[in-house]
């Protein structure tokens, strides 16, 4: 995960390479063949036993039909307030490109931690507005996540995505502690949805 910055890049393929995971970045796969468990890339082949992938995905055809999505086929907002280039027209979440305001290029990772506080920022905000209240919420690129990392336990990684002149995140080491936290934040999110 470029995005996270390579202190937890490299914390993460560590953990793969404990497990003797293999780890295939920016190949493009061709087919998977299931009955001979290998995945046929462009440019050679990898066994698995458990494959995990992560399939295409695009905006909404709404969306895209808006005028709203870029050449990335997300909607690109302002950083910090979240509002595309159509005045008073924010998008939070999946949805959006937000480019980090660093050297590296890399795009904020589309992640619930993130889109929980875009929507904060652009509630408040919206509120402001309507209250002609002065200021705007911003948001700092900051979050954090767990990563199960199997045996009951997980790892806590947190930091700031927009991190200069690279995303300054870091990883605390799995613990079963760690788990339980994940778990039970996890419940009281799924328990305010009813």
């Amino acid at each position: 995960m470029p995005s996270t910055g390579t202190v937890m890049g490299e914390a993460i393929l560590g953990m793969f390479k404990e497990r003797n995971i293999e780890f295939h970045p920016k190949q493009k796969t061709q087919r998977i063949d299931s009955a001979a468990k290998k995945v046929i890339f462009e440019a050679g082949e990898a066994p698995f036993d458990l494959l995990i992938g992560v399939p295409p995905h695009a905006a909404p055809r709404v969306v895209r039909e808006a005028g709203l999505t870029d050449e990335t086929g997300w909607i690109p907002v302002d950083l910090q307030v979240l509002e595309t280039r159509f005045t008073g027209v924010f998008a939070i979440g999946d949805i959006t490109s937000i480019r980090q305001p660093n050297p590296t290029g890399f795009f904020l990772p589309k992640a619930w931690v993130f889109a929980d506080e875009e929507a904060r920022i652009v509630a408040r905000n919206i509120a402001g507005k309507i209250l002609s209240e002065a200021g705007l919420s911003k948001f700092d690129g900051k979050g954090s996540c767990y990563l199960e990392t199997g045996d009951e336990m997980a790892a806590y990684g947190s930091g700031n995505f927009y991190g200069y002149p690279a995303p300054l995140v870091y990883m605390e080491p799995p613990s079963k502690h760690f788990l339980k936290e994940r778990r039970e934040l996890e419940r009281e999110r799924l328990e305010a949805l009813v």
